[in-house]
């Protein structure tokens, strides 16, 4: 089944070409439907206008996929009214990022360099669990000794050289004092931190 945009010819019989009409009415629809809500959704109405119904989520996205842009391939034109968000291989055949390009062919940003982040209460017994709904790509926190605070990422990282940006409400110095793709080490100056938060950015 394929989308046919020659028909309907001026000769054509709607009889004849019904079968073709409704092939193209059926791929437009499947089309919609990939990353909106599609034309025959069962979505409750909020209008009635003569014989047209509308859905109350008509036209909105459900989801949004983009094509992945190859490495070498240059980041896309952004006319002066309008930006980009798109995804591209940071790598040869490797991780694939999200980035969003400024009006007028403008300054390029990644959208998805943060890589970890949790809060946690450096108090309880290893293994630490991050408190609920405060952490992201974590699974744990572990207490090494000597003041260490091992974080474990449920995810390994693309590579070691991300930032940590680290906070808590007692006013502790803190040190980076291991760092791989699988966990972070972090040394604090005070003993069991109630309230450590620690962000993971990279690229």
């Amino acid at each position: 089944m394929s989308y046919n945009p020659t028909i309907p010819k001026p000769a054509d019989l709607l009889s004849n070409s019904q079968a073709d009409l409704l092939t193209n009415f059926s791929l437009s629809n499947n089309i919609i439907g990939l990353d909106h809500v599609n034309f025959d959704n069962s979505l409750p109405l909020i209008a009635t206008l003569g014989y047209l119904t509308i859905p109350a989520d008509e036209g909105k996205h459900t989801i949004i996929h983009t094509k992945m842009i190859n490495n070498a391939t240059a980041a896309p034109a952004t006319a002066a009214n309008e930006g980009a968000i798109y995804t591209k291989e940071v790598s040869a055949g490797g991780r694939v990022e999200a980035f969003y390009r400024y009006p007028n062919s403008g300054p390029i940003s990644q959208l998805s360099f943060i890589k970890a982040w949790v809060k946690f209460n450096g108090a309880l017994a290893s293994p630490i669990a991050p408190v609920a709904n405060s952490f992201y790509n974590v699974t744990n926190i572990t207490y090494g000794g000597a003041y260490d605070y091992v974080i474990h990422f449920a995810t390994a990282l693309a590579n070691d050289k991300y930032a940590v940006i680290i906070s808590d409400t007692s006013n502790a110095v803190f040190t980076i004092t291991g760092r791989t793709v699988n966990d972070c080490t972090i040394n604090t100056n005070i003993i069991q931190p109630q309230d450590f938060n620690v962000l993971i950015i990279g690229y």
